[in-house]
């Protein structure tokens, strides 16, 4: 089994797992909390909280997959298409940075707080080209 393994789609999955795990946590307790106490009408507070957990669960997904395809030489294409939804969501945090840096001081603070995002998109995206690129 252990030649057939793909140490870096597992790594990857294992790590896309736990960011997803906390990505649900985090918005329940942290985010989720915060904006019940700004007294958000319901319809907008539900825009937020609905997407939110969607995402979390494309990212468990995703993990999954990664982890599959990490012991299933076969499945491997769906370390592609998880590269393809980690490399969409790096552009999309990339536009949204650059969008938010032509409101002036914002930039500052909104590229602080996403810097742990683009660094974990980035070393997914490492992690997995490699796993892709990796012979058996």
């Amino acid at each position: 089994m252990k030649a057939n393994l793909n140490e870096y789609g597992l790594t990857a999955g294992l790590l896309l797992l736990f960011m997803a795990i906390a990505h649900a946590i985090y918005g329940e307790t942290v985010v989720f909390t915060d904006l019940q106490f700004m007294n958000l009408d319901r319809v907008l507070f539900t825009m937020i909280y609905v997407p939110w957990h969607q995402m979390s669960l494309v990212l468990i997904i995703s993990a999954a997959g990664l982890i599959v395809s990490a012991f299933r030489q076969e499945h491997k294409s769906i370390q592609a298409f998880v590269l393809l939804l980690i490399f969409s969501n790096l552009v999309i945090l990339l536009i949204a940075i650059f969008n938010g840096t032509s409101f002036g001081n914002a930039n500052t603070l909104l590229i602080f707080q996403t810097w742990p995002q683009f660094f974990f998109f980035l070393v997914l995206t490492l992690l997995i080209t490699l796993g892709l690129k990796k012979r058996h």
